[in-house]
């Protein structure tokens, strides 16, 4: 019952706040997962004029309910790729979690042995611990 509360209320999930945003991806340093950061752009619709926007229950919306030069209520999200120094008023930064991120990789170690008879090169296979 009481993981149910907290999967409901999620207080056990991590929100990545000490990721930096300047990179395109890193690593959370409180949960260690690989995070992706992505810049997105909230446009008018009709007007297509740039919309000061903000996060709110994990999804991005415009700030004010309708466009200041137009009047409508409707937006568009935009994702860009690199950011200018224009658009840092009205970027919004979110953090997305990338999936089947951690690899465990073995490393295997070869080992070229030479038969002092014959010139012949042989590859043996060190034994591998854990």
């Amino acid at each position: 019952m009481l993981y149910f509360l907290l999967k409901l209320f999620r207080i056990n999930q991590c929100t990545h706040p000490n990721v930096q945003t300047n990179r395109a991806m890193s690593y959370c340093p409180d949960c260690g997962e690989l995070i992706k950061i992505n810049w997105y752009i909230v446009k008018c619709k009709c007007c297509n004029k740039k919309r000061i926007g903000i996060v709110k229950d994990g999804k991005i919306i415009p700030l004010a309910n309708y466009c200041s030069n137009c009047g409508s209520n409707e937006y568009i999200l935009g994702r860009i790729e690199n950011i200018n120094y224009f658009d840092m008023n009205f970027a919004i930064a979110a953090k997305e979690t990338e999936k089947n991120n951690r690899k465990y990789d073995t490393t295997q170690i070869w080992v070229d042995e030479k038969e002092n008879t014959e010139e012949v090169h042989q590859l043996k296979l060190l034994p591998q611990y854990n």
